[in-house]
């Protein structure tokens, strides 16, 4: 994130004001031509809902040359009291594309977020997804969803930090892989000595569909409050041959 913020040159920025409410998607598409060589791009986007606001927002990057690139992208998110915001990132570039991925989310008073990420292609993707529950009543939704083949490699880190009482978090995390392909999933959540009646919780469920396919996954729960509903889990496994039959 450091790197990205010393050399950013380009990005979105998306403003919804108060009790506004937007009906179609914002759509915001990356392109990368590299027609000149290998390239390293560093977007930036800030996306900021104010009171009582709803949008829904897709991101894609898209390299569209034949060279090798690397993208190191950072959102930052911001949900005054009340707004609602839904997050869809689909991640399926060329081959030959590199992506690293950091979007931190801060909701306010009973704030909404929703959260998918697809990462379906690309040489290897590192997502780095962070929630910070700043006031009460807040809750999210992060769901992704990891569909691999050949040697690709996808990299899923969340955190989820409970920093205020009364706030909920659910997270759903899966992952297929196919051929080399291998996958990885770390999710943290987070509840402070103040976060009180917290509500999380996280699950990543993991198909191998070959024997050289491979993932690791670690959900962890740090706890600090005495008075939460937290659970987690994971599954790794291949399909039953009998079942398959």
């Amino acid at each position: 994130m450091d790197l990205n913020t010393a050399f950013a040159q380009e990005g979105a920025f998306i403003r919804i004001g108060k009790n506004a409410h937007v009906d179609k998607p914002v759509e915001i598409v990356h392109f990368t031509t590299a027609d000149a060589g290998p390239s390293f791009n560093q977007p930036r986007n800030l996306i900021v809902l104010e009171e009582g606001s709803s949008a829904e927002v897709i991101e894609r990057h898209c390299c569209l040359g034949e060279q090798e690139t690397l993208t190191n992208a950072v959102s930052e998110v911001f949900l005054g009291a009340q707004a609602r915001l839904s997050l869809f990132r689909i991640q399926n570039d060329a081959p030959q594309a590199g992506l690293i991925d950091h979007t931190n989310i801060h909701l306010s008073r009973d704030a909404h977020a929703h959260t998918a990420t697809f990462s379906m292609g690309g040489r290897f993707v590192r997502n780095d997804l962070a929630f910070f529950f700043n006031e009460p009543n807040a809750t999210a939704q992060l769901d992704g969803l990891s569909l691999l083949d050949a040697g690709e490699f996808a990299d899923q880190h969340t955190l989820v930090d409970h920093r205020v009482p009364h706030c909920e978090s659910r997270e759903f995390y899966k992952g297929v892989y196919g051929g080399a392909a291998k996958g990885v999933f770390n999710g943290k959540v987070m509840v402070r000595p103040q976060a009180q009646k917290t509500n999380a919780f996280q699950e990543n469920k993991n198909l191998l569909l070959s024997e050289k396919a491979a993932v690791d996954t670690k959900p962890q729960l740090e706890i600090f409050a005495d008075d939460v509903k937290c659970s987690h889990g994971c599954t790794v496994g291949q399909l039953d041959e009998e079942a398959l039959f």
